[in-house]
């Protein structure tokens, strides 16, 4: 299986176009570059392979030789279709190019609260010393439980355990157990972990049977004590549930990432919430992650024009 053409559905970095090039078995392969939708548009119908951009469904039905599309994100919630799942078209995502920089924003959302930095940082806003009237507590010896044991639950896994953590996990399909998780158990077993846990993780993506994961039965078996993090997708969350939690002590603080809707409108009550951290989505940024992306695809082009199968393939129907 070779391709002929190639269409790169964004405007790429200096030498990506090359790089491909020089990946094409074909000698009279073409790359084309289409940065907007209305250029992906016009030239959809050319491609055997499209890496990055949206495929919407009035182009599927025009996109008759596309064989492959390569998504420029983890998550396909936001391509995924009953035509895309119909059409035949192999579809693969990005992940694993964002385990490294989410862990750690988590990592580093956890180290918050467990040494009440938050409050420090108002304080230093207030020019008010208080001393060692703190809030504090440490990771290690602490236990953590991960909604979602794929890579990026299995590199905050990881580091979870490299600082004396206790791992509990959740996994679509439990095969074998990584070493830096203590318990693993299937999507059943999640109401367990989170009660024994002081920090929760929610790396779940958002499918069809992931919506709401967290409601309000979960943040009530989870400890008073206990922190809840979301590096997933916003809609695993019921958030009105997650804000009652919060303002009735049900749960400690949160860290969120990703929230429903996005952007947060101004008047969310999670704005001005103490034991609340908000990022903006941008747990994925590093300088890094585009080379990840490249080079998932690079390799990914490779075995495509081996014929070998490709890597991070997507169940379009079932969203992951």
């Amino acid at each position: 299986m070779a391709a002929k053409t190639v269409v790169v559905g964004f405007e790429p970095d200096a030498g990506l176009v090359e790089r491909i090039e020089a990946v094409l078995s074909d000698g009279d392969a073409e790359v084309i570059v289409a940065g907007t939708d209305e250029e992906l548009e016009a030239v959809i119908g050319k491609a055997d392979v499209l890496f990055g951009g949206v495929l919407s469904p009035d182009m599927i039905g025009k996109a008759g030789r596309l064989k492959w599309f390569q998504t420029n994100s983890a998550g396909v919630e936001n391509v995924a279709s009953p035509e895309l799942a119909d059409s035949g078209i192999t579809v693969t995502n990005m992940s694993g190019a964002h385990a490294t920089q989410i862990s750690e924003h988590v990592l580093a959302m956890m180290l918050a609260f467990a040494r009440d930095l938050p409050r420090a940082v108002r304080a230093q806003d207030d020019r008010n010393w208080i001393g060692t009237n703190v809030n504090t507590c440490e990771l290690d010896g602490s236990v953590i439980a991960i909604a979602g044991l794929g890579d990026l639950g299995g590199a905050l896994a990881d580091k979870a355990k490299a600082l004396g953590m206790t791992v509990l996990a959740t996994k679509m399909r439990v095969t074998t157990k990584p070493v830096s998780v203590d318990e693993v158990y299937g999507p059943e077993g999640l109401d367990e972990i989170i009660g024994r846990a002081d920090f929760v993780a929610d790396t779940l993506p958002l499918t069809p049977n992931s919506r709401h994961t967290f409601a309000r039965d979960q943040f009530r078996r989870m400890k008073p004590s206990a922190y809840f993090f979301n590096v997933g997708r916003g809609g695993t969350v019921n958030q009105d549930d997650l804000i009652d939690a919060l303002q009735s002590g049900e749960i400690a603080g949160a860290g969120l990432d990703v929230m429903e809707p996005e952007p947060l409108p101004a008047d969310s009550p999670l704005w001005d919430m103490h034991n609340v951290i908000l990022t903006y989505h941008s747990s994925g940024t590093s300088p890094k992650v585009y080379e990840r992306h490249y080079q998932i695809f690079l390799d990914n082009l490779d075995r495509f024009e081996q014929g070998w199968p490709l890597a991070n393939v997507v169940n379009v129907r079932a969203g992951y």
